[in-house]
């Protein structure tokens, strides 16, 4: 039996130095998003998303995004990442939680694996 070696161009060292910048990048826009009180009662969740957007593009140039922007509140929360509810502003009892962990951009408490 033959055995094949991936010749994988992927510089592991690069790809890590990338990652930590990236994370570096996503505590900073917390940061940023809770001292400019974005997510202050009574804002839309379309309204969030685009100002983090905006921020994003601001901070760090960027303008390419992975994945959908995902900013949801009260019911909304419940929500699986597939579905797309209809926008509402948060209310004046709900509580805001930019970036609970302080390693990703996740505007809703989510329990992290292996932690």
């Amino acid at each position: 039996m033959m055995t094949t070696v991936s010749t994988s161009t992927v510089d592991e060292d690069a790809r890590a130095r990338e990652l930590l910048r990236a994370e570096q990048h996503a505590e900073e826009l917390c940061a940023e998003i809770a001292r400019r009180g974005l997510m202050a009662p009574g804002a839309w969740e379309s309204e969030v998303s685009t100002a983090v957007r905006d921020l994003g593009a601001e901070l760090f140039g960027t303008s390419r995004h992975w994945h959908k922007r995902v900013v949801h509140s009260g019911e909304n929360t419940l929500q699986p990442y597939t579905e797309n509810p209809p926008d509402r502003g948060a209310s004046r009892s709900e509580v805001a939680l930019p970036c609970p962990s302080g390693r990703h951009v996740d505007l809703a408490q989510v329990p992290r694996r292996g932690v």
